[in-house]
């Protein structure tokens, strides 16, 4: 068997690119730093690459379209199923991988950022050899991950399935224990009337063994999208590493020096004179000080430019948006490999597409999973069916809080109660749309439904009941209280001033200047200016008696 033989589509160059751009760190550093000229020496390019560092913007950005469907994982639903599949992928008994994971965090951790990075990932449903310690309670098909560079080869028939294929894995070698080494050891599977059968080969093509699995597909699933979101972005952040680490070169030389004007000519003749062919040194600091000649220029301290520098920051962080916006694009392009009536019906919907194709593919996948998974345990109950969310959003929350005002600004300007409903909907949607499960979605959207008025802002409701165009009734039926809150508000505000009253019956009869909630605040100042007209009065009247007597 030749087992060096790899698909036509095998394409390890840009995968590996792909990859080490997305892992970053010193691995890609000290493969994709080059040097900055040919007259850069060996030792100023190491040094240089010592200092520098990874700008791993690009899987940043991926992990943010990653971290978008993720946290849709709460509305995944999955029904059906056996026992052991219902029971692994909620991480008990080993979970899906034998690892304790769920299917949640498998997909999220190990298959998704596999899948946005390279645009392929396989996974494989196995079960595990039952030996005379297994406790056959405990034992449940489980899967696991294949990169794409391991997919070495394999062929379809005319149904879609898989015929044959080629797997390549890296296996220890166990000593007392132990791993010591690591072998790569190769798979061919064929599938046969009877089953599966499975070859194993060693690095050189040595036959190793054989088995046939009991199943009637082989249980591979390969993951794919139609492109890499790194396919764009790897090469950006190749020259982002270039261009910082060349401004850290430049920054470490940027050190003022000093300069002096000299006669060329006085020189020689003193250094003829001397015996010494040496270049003047000066001392440099604010302790020293250094004659000159009359008619030259004094010493000075220059520095290089930092203009370069600076343009070469505003490139970087000009590169930096352009990743991000390069991704976006990349997602708006992404087709679903399956033209199923259900994905083209999604063309014509208002939504992000490029994630919902995403998510198209991982249900996909899921459900390829639950299958295989029920032929390992055939009789016990049908595969499970898998149904992943349509929506996703890749706006910050910041972005959607700015959207949902902009809506409610709006929402009042328009004399219509369906609008108005219709537009506090999409708020909720902008909002939490995409972090809370459908059925929460399903109530409130029925709570705006069976509201009679629409108006959620505490402030406008206020002044308008104050301004006496809403009764407090509806007033606080509209702020969520209990229908006969109003008459207990009232009831308990009649009492209040009675009791204010009660306390102050002392004032002159008619008069409520201590009761603040029975008059208004110019009380107090009109019931002195009358007091100061009825003083004035009566001075006027005893000076006039007074001038009568005498």
């Amino acid at each position: 068997m030749d087992i060096t033989r790899t698909h036509a589509g095998y394409n390890i160059e840009d995968w590996t690119k792909w990859r080490y751009c997305f892992k970053g760190g010193r691995t890609f550093l000290d493969r994709y730093l080059v040097k900055l000229s040919a007259r850069e020496t060996n030792a100023d390019f190491y040094e240089r690459q010592r200092m520098s560092y990874s700008p791993s913007f690009a899987k940043a950005a991926i992990y943010d379209i990653s971290n978008s469907i993720f946290q849709r994982a709460i509305d995944i639903v999955r029904r059906g199923g056996s026992d052991s599949y219902r029971e692994a992928i909620q991480g008990r008994k080993g979970g899906v991988d034998l690892r304790g994971s769920g299917m949640n965090s498998f997909i999220g951790q190990q298959v998704l950022p596999e899948l946005l990075s390279m645009g392929e990932v396989g996974v494989y449903v196995d079960t595990p050899v039952v030996t005379s310690t297994t406790l056959l309670a405990d034992i449940h098909p489980y899967v696991y991950t294949y990169k794409v560079e391991d997919i070495r080869n394999f062929a379809y028939d005319t149904n879609g399935n898989l015929e044959i294929l080629l797997l390549r894995s890296t296996e220890p070698e166990i000593e007392d224990g132990l791993p010591v080494s690591f072998n790569t050891i190769y798979y061919l599977m064929r599938r046969e009337i009877d089953g599966v059968s499975v070859e194993k080969y060693d690095a050189d093509g040595v036959f190793i063994s054989a088995k046939l699995i009991e199943v009637a597909e082989i249980p591979f699933v390969h993951l794919k999208l139609t492109r890499s979101l790194m396919e764009d972005i790897a090469d950006y952040q190749i020259a982002l590493l270039n261009l910082s680490s060349s401004d850290l070169n430049i920054s470490k030389a940027n050190f003022p020096f000093l300069t002096k004007q000299v006669d060329a000519r006085a020189m020689n003749l003193l250094r003829r004179s001397e015996g010494d062919d040496d270049s003047d040194e000066l001392q440099a600091g604010p302790t020293y000080g250094h004659e000159y000649p009359i008619g030259t220029e004094r010493p000075a301290f220059i520095h290089p430019p930092a203009e370069p520098m600076r343009v070469s920051l505003e490139k970087q962080a000009k590169m930096k948006d352009e990743i991000r916006q390069l991704i976006g694009l990349a997602i708006e392009t992404l087709q679903p490999r399956t033209a199923s009536a259900e994905s083209k019906t999604l063309d014509n919907l208002g939504l992000e597409a490029g994630l919902c194709y995403i998510g198209l593919e991982l249900e996909y996948g899921e459900n390829q999973i639950a299958k295989f998974w029920a032929m390992y345990e055939p009789g016990k109950q049908a595969a499970a069916v898998v149904k992943y969310p349509r929506k996703y959003s890749l706006k910050s929350d910041s972005e959607r809080r700015e959207e949902a005002k902009a809506l409610i600004d709006l929402q009042s300007h328009i004399p219509s109660q369906t609008f108005q409903k219709e537009v506090a909907k999409q708020v909720v949607h902008i909002l939490i749309g995409d972090k809370v499960d459908t059925d929460t979605l399903k109530q409130i959207e029925s709570d705006i439904n069976s509201a009679k008025i629409i108006i959620f802002d505490p402030d406008t409701l206020i002044a308008q009941s104050e301004a006496g165009f809403v009764s407090p009734e509806t007033a606080s039926l509209i702020l969520g209280y209990p229908p006969d809150e109003a008459e207990k508000a009232a009831k308990s505000h009649a009492e209040r001033l009675a009791r204010i009253a009660a306390s102050q019956s002392s004032l002159v009869s008619g008069q409520s200047r201590g009761v603040a909630d029975m008059g208004s605040p110019e009380d107090g100042k009109n019931e002195k200016e009358i007091s100061q007209d009825k003083d004035g009065e009566g001075d006027t009247r005893g000076k006039q008696k007074e001038k009568t007597n005498d």
